[in-house]
């Protein structure tokens, strides 16, 4: 078989098995989730999902996967169309709610499993995309103080912790039916004003 075809094939199977896991996430606590309910969910036969996944680690770490390529992707498309670091920061503000929004499995996948005493696999692949992040987050808040539009004694480290801490809030209030999800889009705009202001709050008071 042509390499690229194969390629193009696990690509495939690779797309399908974190879907189907994000789905029934969505609907099953993550622990109970079964390789024969994943199987089923893609309409394979379990004998013919281990043929692509040795077990349900390896589509675990696909989803971490694939979630690192959709952020990576957003933060590019801003940073190359936006100049402005605060509204890059904002843009992904929007883009990161609406993409975990739109698979609410994800969350449910990733707080089981930080909250898990032990040390995983999967808990380290998490906890890597978070560090990862943050230090992205980290440049883009320097960039803004060197434009001027954050304030120089903002904790970088701190801000970029808080626009994460911002957007798992919101998103547990969807979660658990505090926010109604036809509601989210004016809870995220309040939401990034706060933060915003959080930013900007002390800059303002000392120009006066």
């Amino acid at each position: 078989m042509d390499l690229s075809k194969k390629t193009i094939r696990h690509d495939k199977a690779r797309a399908s098995a974190v879907q189907a896991l994000v789905q029934l996430a969505a609907k099953h606590p993550p622990e109970d989730i079964t390789m024969t309910q994943i199987a089923a969910a893609m309409g394979l036969t379990q004998r013919a999902l281990f043929r692509s996944f040795l077990n349900k680690d390896v589509i675990e770490k696909a989803l971490i996967e694939w979630i690192y390529e959709i952020i990576k992707e957003q933060n590019e498309r801003l940073s190359n169309s936006v100049e402005s670091p605060l509204l890059i920061l904002k843009g992904l503000f929007y883009a990161n709610i609406h993409f975990l929004d739109s698979s609410p499995g994800i969350l449910r996948i990733l707080i089981h499993e930080l909250n898990k005493p032990q040390t995983t696999p999967l808990k380290k692949e998490i906890c890597k995309f978070f560090i990862s992040y943050t230090g992205y987050l980290e440049i883009v808040i320097e960039q803004g103080k060197h434009t001027n539009e954050i304030l120089h004694q903002i904790n970088t480290r701190g801000a970029a912790i808080q626009f994460i801490s911002a957007i798992h809030g919101l998103l547990l209030q969807v979660s658990i039916g505090y926010t109604d999800q036809k509601d989210i889009m004016p809870s995220i705009a309040e939401y990034w004003d706060i933060f915003e202001r959080s930013l900007r709050v002390v800059k303002n008071f000392n120009a006066q």
